[in-house]
């Protein structure tokens, strides 16, 4: 013999051997205790003297058709009717057709290109090699090489004897090799905006989520 008790709101919380010729505490009572499955658990009846089966989805993390995320808070609360318990492959896919999550294309579309644009932008700041020192082109890099540009504009003569294009190298820089570096930097940038637009043109021509997922995002590719 068992007492079954009941947490507060009278769900079922555990069992303990009852004591012989003794009665049932307030919150507990003696009965044959039901077998509940999956997603079931157990609850007071109204009587209170037993138990009855009640659904239990708590926690349990469901879909609405929109791709929006919810969760069952507590027992005896049902699933509403037309959910879905597979989750979407990712948030660009927002709507379902009973079957399949469909892809929300123009949404992805704009995805892709916000990753090509930091692909790019990543693209010209990765800097760019005279002979076999690399030189960099990022944001500071830029800023000092228009101040060089500026300094040699006012005079042609003008050098930085122990000028650092990149960590670990130093260089003679002068109004020569700052027109290759000017050159450098231009042909870089140029080839980064191409590659761009390439991509974006892959992207605007693609029907299909088949075709979008192909789409390579690697600079240079």
């Amino acid at each position: 013999m068992e007492n079954h008790y009941c947490d507060n709101d009278g769900f079922y919380a555990h069992s303990k051997p009852a004591t012989p010729g003794t009665k049932p505490p307030i919150n507990a009572v003696r009965c044959e205790l039901p077998v509940f499955g999956e997603n079931e658990w157990l609850k007071i009846n109204k009587a209170g003297t037993g138990f009855e089966i009640i659904p239990n989805f708590e926690g349990v993390v469901y879909y609405l058709q929109d791709g929006t995320r919810k969760t069952c808070l507590q027992k005896g609360e049902l699933l509403p009717v037309g959910v879905l318990q597979d989750a979407p492959p990712t948030k660009f896919y927002t709507s379902h057709n009973g079957v399949n999550w469909l892809l929300d294309i123009d949404r992805f579309k704009t995805h892709l290109c916000d990753q090509g644009q930091a692909t790019m932008s990543e693209a010209k700041r990765s800097g760019f090699y005279i002979d076999t020192v690399l030189f960099d082109s990022d944001n500071n890099a830029r800023t000092a090489y228009l101040m060089l540009a500026i300094a040699i504009s006012g005079n042609p003569a003008y050098q930085v004897e122990s000028w650092k294009p990149s960590t670990g190298h130093r260089v003679l820089m002068d109004a020569p090799l700052f027109a290759q570096v000017r050159a450098k930097l231009e042909e870089l940038d140029k080839n980064c905006h191409a590659w761009l637009d390439a991509k974006e043109e892959e992207i605007s021509a693609c029907a299909t989520p088949e075709a979008l997922e192909a789409v390579s995002l690697v600079y240079g590719e």
